[in-house]
C-alpha cells in the first residue's frame, strides 16, 4: 500500500485528479484553441506595457535624486531629507519628512528653516505626456528663522542680489500649500518676532506667470488675525521688490495695548495695489 503522504489529494468531484492540474490544463486548451488574432493582441499589449513600464521608470519625476536638486534650485539653499519615499497610486508623487534647508552662501550658520513633512501629487496623465507640471505641494510645519536684520547673519543668510535667485519655478504647480507653521524674525532685544501661518495657499505657481493666494495668519506687533487674497506677479526676478501685487484684507481683533498705554481692539477691512516695493492701501476701521 501506498504512503498516504503520496497520494493524490481528493478533488472537489469526488476524483483523485487534482483541482490545480485540471485548471492549468483547461487553461493551455483555451490558449492552443484561440484564434491568432487573440494570441496577437495579448503579445503586443504585453509588450506596450512593458515598453510603458520601462519609458515611466525612465522619466520618473520623483526620484530623491531629481527632486532634492530640483528643491536646491526653487529655494536658493542646501536642502536635506530624514525621510522620503515615493508614491505611485492613485496618484504619482512623493513624501518628504524631516527637511532642512541652509544657505548655500552661508552653510555654517543655523538652518535656516525647516519642514516637517512636504507632500507632492502630480497625475498619471501629466506624467504620460511629459508635461512639466505637479498638482499638489502641501507642506506641514515650516518654520522659517530670519536672523537681525543689518546682522552680519543676516547679510550672509541673504545676500545682495539673493532675490534674483528666484523667479518662480519652470514647473507649473497648480497648488501651493502650507500650514501649520511659523515665521521668525530674530532682535537685537525682545523675543523674537512670531507671524504663526495657519495656512496659506497658492494657485498658478509658475515662472512669468501670475499667481494667486489666500492666507490667513497672526500678526506679531499688534497680534491680531489677518486674512488676505488677491493676486501677485510675474515675479520680478531682477528686482524682486518691483513684483506686482494686489488684493483684499481684514486684520482683525487687533490688541491695542500691544503698541502703547490704550486699550481695546481694532478691526479694519481694505484693498492694495502696487508692488512689493509700495504699494496704495484704502482701509476703513
Amino acid at each position: 500500500m501506498a504512503h498516504p503522504s503520496i497520494l493524490p489529494r481528493p478533488s472537489g468531484d469526488g476524483t483523485s485528479t487534482p483541482r490545480r492540474g485540471r485548471i492549468r490544463r483547461r487553461v493551455r486548451s483555451i490558449w492552443h484553441e484561440a484564434p491568432l488574432w487573440v494570441h496577437a493582441v495579448i503579445v503586443a499589449a504585453g509588450a506596450l506595457l512593458a515598453v510603458a513600464v520601462v519609458f515611466i521608470s525612465a522619466n520618473w519625476p520623483y526620484r530623491h535624486r531629481k527632486i532634492a536638486p530640483m528643491l536646491e534650485d526653487v529655494l536658493a539653499c542646501n536642502v536635506t531629507f530624514t525621510g522620503y519615499h515615493r508614491i505611485y497610486f492613485p496618484r504619482p508623487g512623493f513624501m518628504a519628512t524631516g527637511i532642512t534647508m541652509r544657505r548655500k552662501s552661508a552653510p555654517n550658520l543655523p538652518p535656516l528653516g525647516h519642514v516637517d513633512s512636504m507632500l507632492v501629487e502630480g497625475t498619471w496623465s501629466d506624467l504620460v505626456m511629459l508635461r512639466q507640471r505637479v498638482e499638489l505641494v502641501d507642506i506641514t510645519g515650516l518654520h522659517v528663522t530670519v536672523p537681525v536684520i543689518g546682522s552680519k547673519e543676516n547679510h550672509e543668510n541673504f545676500p545682495p542680489g539673493s532675490a534674483t535667485d528666484f523667479e518662480g519655478p519652470d514647473t507649473m504647480i497648480e497648488r501651493f500649500v502650507v500650514h501649520k507653521s511659523l515665521l521668525e524674525i530674530l532682535r537685537k532685544e525682545g523675543k523674537p518676532l512670531s507671524f504663526p501661518i495657519k495656512q496659506l495657499e497658492i494657485r498658478n505657481l509658475h515662472k512669468g506667470e501670475v499667481l494667486t493666494y489666500a492666507v490667513d495668519m497672526q500678526n506679531a506687533v499688534p497680534t491680531g488675525q489677518i486674512l488676505a487674497h488677491g493676486s501677485m506677479g510675474p515675479v520680478a526676478g531682477k528686482d524682486f521688490l518691483a513684483t506686482p501685487i494686489s488684493g483684499n484684507f481684514a486684520y482683525t481683533n487687533v490688541n491695542l495695548h500691544d503698541v502703547g498705554d490704550i486699550n481695546g481692539s481694532l478691526d479694519t477691512r481694505g484693498v492694495f495695489k502696487g508692488t512689493l516695493r509700495s504699494m496704495d492701501v484704502e482701509a476703513s476701521a
